[in-house]
């Protein structure tokens, strides 16, 4: 019972139910913790970006330019002049809850889409 509303008549809509809000304090962030996730899901998928790859679920690669577009990434560089990137993958389930929070004040200056298949990662 952690929405605001637990009426499911209440919702006129699938998205609804899935974007709903949640009561007050029901997702705390901690504070002690130097990451959190911005939703609910499980973690099917970490790991480190190596030659400019990026590895999902199932085995299924992509080109780090692919994935995020060119010209996103900044660079960022370290003494010997290479970058480190880490990715993960958290897969929403249909129970979960659908909108992503984020516990720092900012501000979205670039949004971007990318047409193509939408694959399911469900584990």
């Amino acid at each position: 019972h952690e929405a605001e509303d637990d009426h499911l008549e209440n919702y006129t809509s699938i998205r609804n139910i899935f974007t709903r809000k949640l009561r007050s304090g029901v997702r705390p962030v901690d504070i002690k913790h130097q990451l959190v996730s911005p939703a609910d899901g499980t973690v099917v998928h970490v790991g480190r970006v190596e030659k400019n790859v990026i590895e999902q679920v199932k085995g299924v690669q992509y080109s780090l330019k692919t994935f995020v577009g060119r010209g996103v990434l900044p660079k960022y560089t370290h003494r010997n002049g290479e970058y480190t990137l880490y990715t993960t993958v958290v897969y929403l389930s249909p129970g979960d809850y659908h909108h992503f929070h984020s516990p720092a004040d900012w501000k979205v200056h670039l949004c971007r889409h990318f047409p193509g298949e939408l694959l399911s990662v469900s584990p």
